[in-house]
């Protein structure tokens, strides 16, 4: 198998770009998909059509780190599809020469349904902390050994500290 083909293969979008006009010079069939362009469109792309205008400032500085090698991984970064709507990638990115010129290899990986299953975990957490916050009843939770969350009730009625409580020498049970 060639390198061509591990590209053209990778379930990862994978885009070069020239870093002084930031003009896009490949894409794979993943990039593509991901985008919703066809290679022919996104070599008429540069860096600010991808992303939504509110993040180029951020995008642009993280850019011009990876072309400068301080920094490869940036994550959470939003990406604007060909029909307007914003997703999410992790973006790998590195300098690399291709024939003597100097270019940025980004690699994109979709992370929007990460980012959505973190959210909702979010909520919940926040609803379960707000309904047990709220209660009259005495709601602690104990793991391995340790008190890792007590209500305001707990604090009440047992007469200590959340500090107190939280604490390692702490004994609940007895």
């Amino acid at each position: 198998m060639t390198y061509r083909q591990l590209v053209e293969n990778a379930i990862d979008g994978i885009i070069l770009a020239e870093p002084v006009s930031r003009k896009l010079l490949s894409a794979n069939p993943a990039a593509c998909k991901m985008l919703g362009y066809t290679r022919e469109e996104i070599l008429k792309l540069e860096v600010a059509d991808i992303h939504p205008e509110a993040s180029l400032p951020q995008v642009i500085e993280q850019f011009e780190a990876q072309v400068r090698g301080e920094l490869t991984l940036v994550r959470d970064v939003p990406l604007k599809h060909k029909d307007g709507w914003v997703f999410y990638v992790d973006v790998n990115a590195f300098p690399i020469f291709v024939r003597g010129e100097l270019r940025l290899a980004g690699i994109f990986r979709d992370v929007t349904e990460r980012r959505w299953s973190e959210m909702i975990l979010r909520r919940s957490e926040e609803k379960f902390r707000s309904l047990a916050e709220q209660s009259p009843s005495m709601i602690f939770i104990y793991h391995e050994g340790r008190l890792v969350y007590a209500n305001t009730t707990c604090e009440k009625v047992l007469g200590y500290a959340r500090q107190e409580l939280y604490s390692p020498d702490f004994d609940f049970v007895t």
